[in-house]
């Protein structure tokens, strides 16, 4: 106990005893009583003590004894009366931490640093003012005493450190992200690279440190809770985990291609037509191209739905054109933006003028003038069509570094709702950070069926051949029908409608046919029965390709040879739309596997959208005979978005009529 309390103590004592009847005497020598600190160091000496005749002696003993141990009790009583005082308080105030954790785990992963600074510094302030209580305690020197004999002591004394340490650090990580955020854009493209790099650094250490002591935080807090789940205590900590391997791969992996030193080192704008045209190797193409080109390329790699499988072929044709591999240029990584985003940037910086084009592109006419300029015009260099797009990336970008913060916010919400609508998707090598692309999904990956699965999977991929631009002025509208029999498989009735609205466009490349290779993705297992409304092709191609010594992909091997791609069923087909129609084509298929038939049986259907089409998700299904969905306690179940999500996720559940 410190001096202070070891006086108050030694002082009452002192009263006490002369309070009694006779006069106590002091002993001709009289005893010290040392009092020492935890270290053994003397803090003080006191003589005053008071003692009493023989006779008395016994007497005034008993009487100061029981004076003695009813002031050490009372001591004791108020020590630890503070102590569950304290506890009481940590316990309310983990209330608060915790809530205001969840608090900034939203803002966080709403990009908003700022709001969770502000809900993180309250729960620092609560977690410094539990510990300054604790402080004025002593309860550190209880804790090392009584942790040997009691392991919740020390979880307590754990979980107040690491409670203190790790809520400093997510302060100090919101800070880093807060920076980020407003300057992130300037320091990249001006030049200041090492700026962002130390920034990202710091966000790395901060997190490590979060990682380390919230474990001990989580549990030291939850012992003395036990009734409270804290298991979301710090609920972006697993997402800190991922973005820590991030940093770690994206710090390293900094290159001299087109970004050095965490700085855009150079952008080249180029025509995928220009590796290509370089490109060496000879490579069979997909069935369906080789009527339209003889070797696959770059330009047509985009082909498999899986985006990570399809950024892995474009990355290779690219290195394999002497354009890169003589300079021995290697790919990282591979990002895929459709140009809604660019009409949405366009949106927020506002129209950019080109002179030398005479032309101002704006959020309304930007795909229809950088393609009447590249088709038509060729304004400025006739050898170069697409040199506007070259010319063009600059003024955006120069734009987007002088942002206002108003305009950086909304910025970074259109942003984050065209990854949630697949028009951005992220391809990197490094295997850390493509599990962070799919951690987030943005990978492009589509759904894995697990073991086990009882429902439907659907995922409709469509590819423009010799179509022209006519994609850009398609709708697409998906009704499927699920009917579960008796026997428990489940029958299959899909129609997709697609309507081509450019008929009233000038230009031809609008007004074309749109030639659609259509694939639909299901179960494994699951069996065709018949295809309607579809077009019959057929393809001669080009070349002999195994004369001519062509190379055969595996995965494209697999694929049109199997049937199967990424785990999944694949019916494929044919449909010719022209300009101003809306055509139909149907496809009935039963699964190859029954569910279970049993009240409280679980049904999922699983969607996955294509990116960049554009039109609605219309879904149905019938429960078996004698059974109902209890979702909406009916026979038959709908859903119907007239935007269809990049994945949607139906769990249904069985109950008996």
């Amino acid at each position: 106990i410190k001096l202070v309390k070891a006086e108050k103590v030694f002082y009452t004592l002192k009263t006490a005893a002369s309070g009694f009847e006779k006069k106590a005497v002091l002993t001709p020598e009289p005893l010290p009583v040392v009092f020492r600190n935890d270290n053994n160091d003397i803090l003080k000496v006191a003589s005053e003590l008071y003692f009493f005749p023989q006779k008395e002696a016994d007497l005034r003993r008993k009487k100061l004894k029981s004076v003695f141990a009813a002031v050490l009790l009372f001591g004791v009583g108020l020590y630890v009366l503070s102590v569950f005082n304290l506890k009481n308080k940590a316990l309310l105030g983990a209330d608060t931490i915790l809530n205001r954790f969840k608090d900034s785990a939203v803002a966080l992963m709403a990009f908003q640093p700022a709001e969770a600074k502000k809900s993180l510094l309250a729960a620092d302030k609560e977690v410094k003012e539990i510990n300054k209580q604790a402080r004025s305690l002593g309860l550190a020197s209880a804790f090392e005493i009584f942790g040997n004999f009691l392991p919740r002591f020390q979880a307590a004394a754990d979980s107040l450190s690491g409670l203190g340490k790790m809520t400093e650090s997510a302060v100090n990580l919101a800070g880093l992200l807060e920076e980020l955020k407003n300057k992130g854009i300037e320091y990249f493209f001006n030049g200041e690279g090492e700026k962002l790099l130390s920034l990202l650094k710091e966000s790395e250490k901060e997190i490590k440190v979060i990682n380390e002591t919230s474990q001990i935080a989580t549990e030291g807090v939850s012992s003395l809770r036990p009734d409270v789940s804290f298991g979301s205590f710090l609920s972006f900590k697993t997402d800190l985990l991922g973005f820590e391997d991030f940093l770690d791969s994206f710090i390293g992996s900094y290159g001299d291609l087109a970004v050095k030193n965490g700085a855009l080192s150079y952008l080249k704008v180029s025509d995928i037509y220009d590796p290509d045209g370089q490109l060496t190797l000879k490579v069979q193409p997909p069935l369906p191209l080789q009527a339209v080109t003889t070797n696959w390329g770059a330009r047509d790699a985009n082909w498999f739905f899986d985006f990570s499988s399809s950024a892995e072929k474009v990355a290779g044709f690219l290195e394999d054109s002497r354009i890169y591999s003589d300079k021995k240029v290697f790919f990282d990584g591979v990002a895929a933006v459709n140009t809604e985003v660019f009409k949405s940037i366009l949106g927020i910086t506002g129209p950019v003028s080109l002179p030398e084009y005479d032309l101002t592109v704006s959020q309304d006419n930007f795909l229809e003038a950088i393609q009447e300029e590249v088709e038509v015009k060729k304004t400025k260099d006739k050898g170069q069509p697409k040199s506007v797009l070259k010319d063009l990336t600059p003024v955006i970008i120069e734009k987007i570094k002088n942002l206002n913060s108003v305009e950086k916010d909304v910025l970074i919400d259109v942003l984050k709702n065209h990854l949630e609508n697949k028009d951005m998707m992220f391809y990197a090598k490094d295997t850390a950070m493509e599990s962070f692309f799919n951690k987030y999904d943005v990978g492009g990956k589509p759904f894995q069926i697990p073991a086990g699965f009882s429902g439907g999977y659907l995922a409709v991929v469509n590819a423009n051949i010799a179509g022209g631009k006519t994609d850009a002025f398609m709708k697409q509208e998906i009704y499927l029908k699920s009917e579960i029999g008796l026997d428990g498989k489940v029958s299959n009735f899909l129609t997709v409608e697609r309507e081509h609205y450019g008929n009233k466009e000038k230009y031809s490349w609008y007004t074309d046919k749109n030639q659609d290779y259509m694939r639909v993705l299901t179960n494994l297992g699951t069996k065709l029965s018949k295809i309607t409304g579809d077009t019959k092709k057929t393809i001669k191609p080009l070349a002999n390709y195994d004369l001519e010594g062509y190379l055969r992909d595996e995965d494209l091997k697999n694929l049109e040879s199997e049937g199967i791609e990424n785990g999944k069923n694949v019916f494929s087909a044919w449909i010719t739309t022209f300009a101003g129609q809306t055509k139909e084509i149907r496809f009935e298929y039963e699964s190859g596997n029954a569910i279970n038939l049993s009240a409280g049986q679980k049904f999922q259907f699983v969607f996955d959208k294509q990116s960049g089409v554009k039109g609605g998700l219309h879904y149905e299904v019938e429960a078996p005979p004698g059974f109902k969905w209890a979702e909406n306690n009916g026979i038959v179940f709908s859903y119907d978005a007239d935007d269809s999500p990049k994945r949607l996720i139906l769990e249904l559940t069985l109950k008996a009529v």
